[in-house]
């Protein structure tokens, strides 16, 4: 049964019941087995922009899934197209979500990298193309399609009559599994660095949850080497005007000479930790200052020490974004290392501060390294 749902000015939505399949794209499936059948579908978490050369938006609209009849063609597809010459990606995905149907109220966020390798009807070639994989939630539909669509259907499962059979089912698949991945371990995937934060107070009971979770971590022999001084309000500002002074005591006579030119950013993230509510500042109670000699036991167990810390600031902020608390883990404190050990006076190392506030900016995912570029396994 086919439901028509709406027209737009001009654009069929219609829903369809999962399934549904015609003659036409047996005929279809039948032409083109030979040329689809040694396509390969691969994923990434990101590659060299210049290689992206489509978008494909999966999308959904009050729960169900949305796909694109083609003028020409009795299957359906999710929206999606070439990138133009000087666009970015995401403005290409955006752009061929409302031409192909009719979007004009949406959120989009970009999933993945795809590639495929095979001839089909837009790579003659064969050769390895790029894709952006993006997911939109489609709030409002209106306006004309700008496209080759004939028309847009809502559908509560996917369809069997696919034009891109053995593309785009791979596409929702991974898009699927990375949702649930993302459902799983949530914070993990969300965390972004934040450098804008609200004026809006932190209350010292979600403080202390987010310090409680990096006491619970892990470190090694349990020697629980952390050790967090927390500054807010007047504390906060004698502290980063003490860093500052620090700061520019190494630009004029640098300690760290062959680190001098990352003096400007040591400026910067001043800058940031002057606008965050609450600072944190971290030390190893195990560790001895930097500028000293140590032995090679010493270097190794250091090592460790410094390993577990890392883990108790990573477990605080995954903490800090349960809580919906931005977060910058910070090290340019090294810029500004003997002032700010004789200011505070603890005989430990100073390892590095945390930034807390609500957040002010909402920052995409920074590119990472694909997993088989950091990966070798061994059997």
């Amino acid at each position: 049964m086919v439901t028509m749902i709406s027209s737009l000015f001009g654009i069929a939505i219609v829903a369809l019941p999962a399934g549904i399949i015609t003659a036409g794209y047996m005929e279809e499936i039948g032409q083109n087995k030979e040329k689809d059948e040694m396509l390969k579908v691969k994923f990434y978490d990101s590659v060299d922009d210049s290689l992206l050369k489509f978008a494909v938006i999966i999308s959904k609209s009050n729960g169900k899934w949305v796909f694109c009849k083609h003028k020409e063609r009795d299957t359906y597809e999710a929206p999606g197209g070439h990138r133009e010459a000087g666009e970015d990606i995401l403005e290409t995905a955006k752009r061929e979500l409302q031409e192909e149907t009719g979007a004009v109220s949406f959120e989009i966020k970009p999933v993945c990298v795809y590639s495929v390798t095979g001839k089909t009807r837009v790579n003659e070639t064969g050769e390895e193309t790029f894709g952006l994989l993006c997911y939109a939630e489609i709030s409002e539909f209106s306006g004309e399609l700008d496209s080759e669509m004939e028309k847009v259907v809502l559908m509560d499962g996917l369809p069997e009559n696919w034009t891109y059979p053995l593309i785009q089912p791979k596409l929702i698949e991974e898009y699927e599994r990375r949702e649930l991945s993302v459902q799983k371990n949530e914070a993990i995937y969300t965390r972004r660095s934040i450098r804008k934060y609200e004026e809006k107070p932190i209350s010292n009971n979600i403080l202390k949850q987010i310090i409680d979770a990096g006491r619970v971590a892990p470190s090694a022999k349990n020697r629980q080497p952390w050790k967090y001084l927390v500054y807010s309000g007047k504390a906060k500002e004698q502290l980063l005007a003490i860093m500052r002074e620090g700061i520019e005591n190494e630009e004029m006579q640098p300690e760290l000479p062959l680190s001098v030119s990352g003096i400007p950013d040591a400026y910067n993230t001043l800058r940031i930790m002057e606008g965050a509510p609450i600072v944190i500042i971290v030390f190893n109670t195990n560790g001895k200052s930097p500028f000293a000699q140590i032995s090679a036991d010493d270097r190794f167990t250091e090592m460790n020490d410094l390993l577990s810390i890392g883990a108790s600031i990573e477990n605080m902020l995954l903490e800090a974004e349960k809580l919906n608390v931005g977060s910058l883990w910070i090290g340019n404190t090294c810029f500004a290392y003997q002032k700010l050990i004789e200011y505070i006076g603890l005989d430990a190392e100073l390892v590095g501060a945390i930034a807390l506030g609500y957040k002010a900016e909402k920052p995409s995912m920074r590119p990472r390294k694909r997993l088989e570029d950091i990966v070798e396994y061994y059997t």
